[in-house]
């Protein structure tokens, strides 16, 4: 476990473009190297191995969850305290079947010394407060807690009323709206889109079938001069498409 968490942080710190300290690719390491034996439990059931080997092997799977969450938590710790990273913590309350609770969810956020500085109060569903802590009473068994004024920083937005709109969003109901600029490809401009946003059924089912069939007379063309090149004992011709081309991504130096 600790050898695979230490290989893949080297991979995360000399490979990957993100800059990651040590501590940090020790945490991404943690979190891959931690083993599920649920497949290879399952083999050895149905080649009837010993149900010895089987619990030896989810054992080890169990030990080396159990350093993951070690080994994450350290780091994270270590990450925390050298960078002075604020922590944020919620407590969410638990929605029981055919019992009327509220969503309630209370938090903290604190700074790298675990000093409470902001307390978070409100609704998972509806919205979701915050307020400077100016005091933390701990003599009490329940820690009384001094707080500023509170601010609002999430609030749902409701989805407009009628069947007509579905309950979506104006955001939603808006995201196929057509606008200029936008590249060729692009879906919106595709004939079919438009006749069904407007509510053109038929006539976009008649151009959407009309696109496929052309689609596939193309690829028959294709597929018919590429059997003629080969069997002339010539390359086949490569298809070009019109509107990108492969290149090599600086960053990942990849062929896309």
């Amino acid at each position: 476990m600790a050898v695979a968490t230490f290989l893949t942080a080297v991979l995360a710190r000399f490979l990957f473009t993100y800059g990651w300290s040590w501590n940090e690719g020790m945490m991404f390491g943690a979190i891959l190297s931690a083993t599920d034996p649920v497949a290879v439990v399952a083999l050895l059931r149905d080649i009837g191995a010993s149900k010895k080997l089987a619990m030896v092997i989810e054992g080890e799977a169990l030990l080396n969850d159990g350093a993951a969450i070690v080994f994450f938590n350290v780091f994270l710790n270590l990450v925390t305290s050298d960078e002075g990273i604020s922590v944020c913590g919620v407590d969410m309350s638990p929605i029981v079947r055919g019992v009327d609770m509220s969503p309630i969810v209370t938090g903290m956020v604190t700074d790298a010394s675990s000093v409470a500085k902001w307390y978070i109060t409100g609704t998972w569903d509806t919205q979701m407060d915050i307020a400077q802590v100016l005091q933390v009473d701990e003599s009490a068994k329940r820690p009384v807690i001094a707080h500023g004024p509170k601010r609002t920083i999430w609030k749902r937005v409701e989805p407009p009323p009628g069947d007509k709109m579905y309950y979506f969003t104006q955001l939603a109901l808006q995201l196929n709206e057509p606008e200029e600029g936008v590249a060729p490809t692009d879906a919106r401009n595709r004939p079919d889109q438009r006749a069904m946003e407007i509510g053109a059924w038929d006539e976009a089912n008649r151009i959407k079938v009309q696109l496929e069939e052309k689609q596939r007379a193309r690829r028959k063309k294709m597929e018919a001069e590429a059997e003629a090149a080969l069997k002339r004992g010539e390359e086949p011709p490569v298809h070009k498409p019109m509107w990108f081309e492969r290149s090599k991504d600086p960053v990942t130096a990849k062929v896309v």
